[in-house]
């Protein structure tokens, strides 16, 4: 089997981080801002999410996850191509300090959202009814690169040395 490229894009000189949601594209930028993009990468719409450079993003069912180097995670609820918050356009549902050190990875499915960064803590949020809540932490003693759940109870981080460590909710 081939592959080919079937649509490109140069988003300026900015390293950008990436998540999807159905059938749209979004990428964190260092000025913090996320963009989305259609499939053949035409822009979307792009919103101001936070005042530092993004470094995770993370999207389940209508929801889009950023996680930036200031510690934060907003939510915000995306629908017919606008973010858009549970009262009004452009606000945050939930905007939690995850982390004191930079938040490298953030993972969401179901209704759990998954976070690691610098510290070496991986937690789990419990989503519901508009409300963001702790429901466990492990720390794992080094920076967590990067993060990834397959199950509400299940993630697996990757670790600085090359550790790769299942990480399980009980």
């Amino acid at each position: 089997m081939t592959l080919k490229i079937k649509a490109e894009t140069n988003y300026g000189d900015s390293e950008p981080c990436v998540a999807a949601l159905s059938n749209k594209l979004f990428v964190g930028t260092e000025n913090g801002f996320i963009a989305s993009f259609n499939p053949d990468l035409s822009p979307a719409t792009k919103w101001a999410a936070h005042e530092v450079q993004i470094f995770a993003l993370a999207a389940n069912d209508s929801s889009v996850f950023s996680a930036s180097n200031d510690g934060n995670i907003r939510v915000f609820v995306f629908e017919n191509n606008e973010p858009k918050a549970a009262y009004s356009v452009l606000e945050e549902v939930k905007d939690i300090k995850a982390s004191d050190m930079i938040v490298t990875s953030l993972s969401a499915i179901d209704t759990f959202a998954w976070t690691g960064g610098w510290d070496g803590i991986v937690r789990r949020w419990k989503i519901a009814d508009n409300k963001i809540e702790a429901a466990g932490e492990i720390n794992l003693g080094c920076c967590v690169n990067a993060l990834v759940a397959t199950t509400a109870e299940d993630a697996y981080a990757i670790l600085t040395g090359g550790r790769i460590v299942h990480v399980k909710s009980e």
